[in-house]
């Protein structure tokens, strides 16, 4: 597992995480992360190793609810892993939602990661750094209206980004973005600290 090893979202992956989640805020979703590693990236000044997240892909064919995300058709799932590979992209891990849940891994976040691995691993789909992004949603509701905006934040290694106004006057979006490592030979997890442009 790559210690304290940072992950850099563009802001490409970022839109498209977010508007995924946000395609159903009261139901979790879900998708594969496309990246590479990369060395000496500048971040605020400094260089450093990273996973660089250039692409979020959203599993349209899905099976979801308030507190889970599946996914739907394990042939078009397939399809979707397939093309990714002939493409000549490395898929890196994935991202799925919690509603109002917080963005911590559950147990069974943490089961469902362990059988992806273990199903890519028997189709020869090596993924040896395995990252898992989670986001939190959480509506907001305020009881005068709110000019359309969009924030973003970096805290304690996380990203917080905060809509306002753009459904409802009076309905915003808190959407807190954690990332974890997954160490297959361990089964460990490790929170990753996140990046932005």
């Amino acid at each position: 597992m790559p210690t304290n090893k940072p992950a850099y979202i563009e802001e490409s992956c970022l839109v498209v995480m977010i508007a995924s989640c946000l395609e159903t805020p009261h139901k979790e979703t879900g998708g594969f992360l496309i990246g590479k590693g990369q060395k000496g990236r500048l971040i605020f000044g400094q260089r450093m190793d990273c996973l660089t997240l250039n692409t979020a892909y959203p599993v349209l064919t899905q099976e979801s609810g308030h507190d889970y995300w599946l996914p739907g058709n394990l042939s078009a799932y397939n399809r979707i892993t397939d093309s990714i590979r002939s493409m000549g992209l490395d898929l890196v891990g994935e991202y799925h939602s919690h509603i109002g849940d917080g963005s911590k891994l559950s147990i069974a976040d943490k089961r469902f990661i362990q059988d992806e691995h273990d199903r890519f691993r028997s189709k020869g789909f090596e993924v040896s750094n395995w990252i898992e992004i989670v986001l939190n949603i959480s509506e907001k509701r305020y009881s005068r209206k709110q000019a359309r905006s969009f924030g973003c934040h970096l805290f304690r290694n996380r990203i917080r980004i905060t809509l306002k106004g753009f459904r409802d006057p009076r309905i915003g979006y808190s959407v807190t973005i954690a990332a974890y490592w997954f160490d297959h030979e361990k089964v460990a997890f490790q929170e990753a600290p996140l990046y932005l442009p």
